[in-house]
């Protein structure tokens, strides 16, 4: 052996260690850099950054994969470096041009995304991996928690045939990220384009360097759960108190209607005794002037609004008193042909055309009976009113999953849009002689049965209501059956 080859041995092993210890106190700016990040996007930026870097670990390419939410596969988040030899050209040239080192990547997140962004990344990002055996080398990297350096990608059966693919070369590494005895995913590495073998050392210092990477992302993903939650949190609480709002309404409302009732019963006991008087007067001097035609006509008028009012006082008691409904099993199609029953002289005129489409095997429902006939009753006499010169009323019944549905439409003069918002408030009407109180007892009966009611109307066609109700839970649906058909005019 020469004399010299000693100090030169000792002069490598002098250079070996003092470029380990340099790249140690780089990768320990890195990791510093890291800690000052929660931001996921930065943080995996800052990751491939080190590991690419020529003053770092100094491998060409990197790619990170990070464990799906429910932990069932392998996603490509980012991949750094280039594509090919003449990306890889022109991307170093750019660098050295501008002069950025290690540092300018690791501050300058938005000046050097660029060099982030080329074709590699992309299609990292288009790769999802299953964590399960016998799926590739980088799910046995997760799963086995260890490092692996590949030396025959090309021909290897370990290798997912999207990776050898993506990368086209012989060798490449893979290295697991684990932080708290919990795998986050994993990082592949190759040297395509210098051809620097990737020796032992390499892998040591990629995997302890994996592991505080690891912890990095942990860190960002418990502060992204928490951002998540906390999203979660302030929807629930403005839905609990838009909840909150709307049950301190209905308890003012409740409060309001009860009060309303109290009222109304004094009223009705203070004014119907002197209305029976006033009423049977003027039909006792209607009977003493028999002949007088204008006694007559005066005593006629006073008898007719004497029965409106006394009908406006009914109104409001059956608004205002609102008693829950007494349930029991309902048949809906004997209950609808009850409520035309009771419209029959007025749809006799006619001047009314009726149609009507039951099916005989409707569900049973549990409600009142009583209630249920007066809103259908107080929607079609408001349809016939809808009608002063005569038209067509139409009542339908059929099956939806659930729920029964009762459409009773007029051909009348329509609802404007502006008016139909409000035509289910209480005491709104756009007749003279209404109290504005069918519909809006209508509504509350079909919401106290759990129903809804809707309407669509066409000015200078007609309205359509709509009575949603649901089935007893277990009872079987009517089948399509032959429908029971009515016609009057």
């Amino acid at each position: 052996m020469p004399e010299d080859s000693a100090p030169r041995a000792e002069d490598r092993s002098r250079q070996d260690q003092a470029g380990t210890i340099h790249r140690l106190l780089i990768l320990n700016q890195v990791s510093m850099a890291m800690q000052s990040t929660l931001d996921l996007e930065q943080l995996l930026h800052i990751i491939l950054s080190g590991v690419t870097a020529g003053e770092a670990l100094g491998f060409n390419r990197a790619m990170l994969f990070l464990t799906s939410e429910d932990g069932a596969q392998l996603e490509g988040r980012i991949g750094v470096g280039p594509i090919n030899l003449e990306e890889c050209q022109y991307i170093w040239a750019e660098i050295f041009s501008q002069g950025l080192q290690l540092e300018d990547f690791l501050k300058c997140f938005g000046q050097v995304r660029a060099y982030q962004s080329s074709e590699l990344a992309r299609r990292t990002q288009e790769l999802k991996i299953p964590l399960k055996p016998g799926t590739g080398i980088l799910a046995r990297t997760v799963l086995e928690r260890r490092s692996f350096v590949i030396g025959d990608a090309e021909t290897n059966p370990e290798v997912n045939p999207a990776i050898r693919d993506l990368l086209r070369c012989q060798e490449f590494a893979t290295a697991p990220l684990i932080a708290a005895g919990e795998v986050y995913g994993a990082i592949l590495v190759d040297n395509r384009f210098t051809r620097r073998p990737i020796e032992s050392s390499d892998l040591q210092i990629l995997s302890l360097f994996a592991n505080q990477a690891a912890a990095g992302v942990r860190n960002a993903r418990q502060v992204a759960r928490i951002q998540r939650f906390n999203e979660e949190l302030e929807v629930r609480i403005k839905q609990a108190t838009r909840e909150l709002e709307s049950a301190n309404q209905q308890l003012v409302k409740n409060e309001r209607l009860a009060f309303l009732g109290e009222m109304a019963a004094i009223v009705a006991h203070e004014i119907r005794n002197p209305l029976t008087a006033v009423k049977g007067f003027a039909q006792r001097i209607r009977r003493k002037t028999e002949g007088n035609a204008p006694v007559d006509r005066y005593c006629g008028i006073i008898v007719e609004e004497v029965d409106r009012l006394d009908a406006v006082i009914a109104d409001v008691l059956d608004y205002a008193r609102r008693a829950e409904p007494k349930r029991q099993e309902v048949d809906l199609a004997q209950v609808l042909r009850q409520t035309i029953d009771i419209i029959g002289a007025e749809l006799d005129q006619g001047r009314y055309a009726l149609s009507v489409e039951l099916n005989d095997d409707l569900p049973r429902l549990q409600g009142d009976p009583d209630q249920l006939k007066q809103v259908f009753l107080n929607i079609c006499q408001n349809a016939l009113k809808a009608m002063p010169e005569g038209g067509a009323l139409g009542i339908e019944a059929t099956c939806q999953p659930g729920a029964i549905c009762v459409s009773i439409r007029d051909t009348g003069k329509g609802i404007p849009e502006s008016l139909r918002e409000k035509i289910f408030q209480p005491f709104f009407t756009t007749r003279s002689q209404g109290t504005g109180l069918g519909l809006s007892l209508a509504q509350q009966i079909v919401e106290d049965h759990g129903g809804t009611i809707s309407l669509e109307s066409v000015v200078g066609e007609g309205t359509t209501f709509r009575i949603l109700l649901p089935v007893t839970p277990g009872t079987p649906q009517g089948e399509e059956t032959d429908e029971a058909h009515f016609d009057r005019g």
